[in-house]
């Protein structure tokens, strides 16, 4: 697989799942109050869970001492995150609302932290700026999510915009890993590199 091919893979692998997968958290008022007839204790709690879940993934990964950065990981991160969501959405039990909120939260850090490294690392130093800046374009693409699962929540409900969106994370992974196969056995060095951007097949 070329760097360019790959940084524009792991590109729409970081701004797909995260955009449509997101703005769930957004809609725990609803989940919280409608779903699981709670209040905003409920609410705070389920948000809480799914910091601590983020909180703990990040942990996670930064104490992996690794060699190489892989693509799997990051790939498996984010289709569990995308499931994650989707049976939050379905759930209409506190403990399995609760459970799902961690487990996305944990692989949302998870897939999103390795697949930063991925791109800071197989992009070339000239253009590694433009790179990252594509990259923090999340900042703009989820409240676009998030304004697309009110729409779906007005007309179908939040459980089921919810569902809707994961799957449609979910299917985007699959889509990009079915058009760019190479790309799950991809890694790139960690270690210091007089040529950097140098993929490692």
């Amino acid at each position: 697989m070329t760097a360019k091919r790959s940084i524009r893979t792991q590109l729409f692998l970081a701004l797909g799942p995260l955009t449509l997968g997101m703005p769930f958290t957004n809609m725990m008022p609803i989940f919280a109050r409608d779903v699981l007839h709670g209040g905003a204790q409920l609410q705070g709690l389920l948000l809480s869970v799914f910091g601590i879940g983020s909180l703990l993934g990040a942990l996670v990964v930064a104490s992996i001492p690794r060699r190489n950065a892989y693509a799997l990981p990051a790939v498996i991160g984010a289709v569990v995150f995308s499931i994650a969501v989707f049976f939050f959405g379905l759930s209409s039990w506190v403990w399995l609302s609760l459970v799902c909120a961690f487990i996305s939260g944990v692989f949302m850090t998870t897939y999103q932290t390795q697949d930063q490294a991925l791109l800071q690392l197989s992009a070339p130093r000239h253009i590694r700026g433009r790179v990252m800046s594509f990259y923090l374009m999340s900042r703009a693409t989820v409240p676009i999510g998030t304004l697309a699962a009110g729409a779906l929540a007005h007309y179908f409900g939040g459980p089921l915009a919810v569902q809707m969106m994961s799957l449609s994370a979910l299917g985007l992974v699959l889509l990009v890993i079915g058009t760019h196969p190479g790309f799950l056995s991809l890694k790139v060095s960690l270690q210091e590199d007089p040529h950097p951007g140098t993929l490692i097949e």
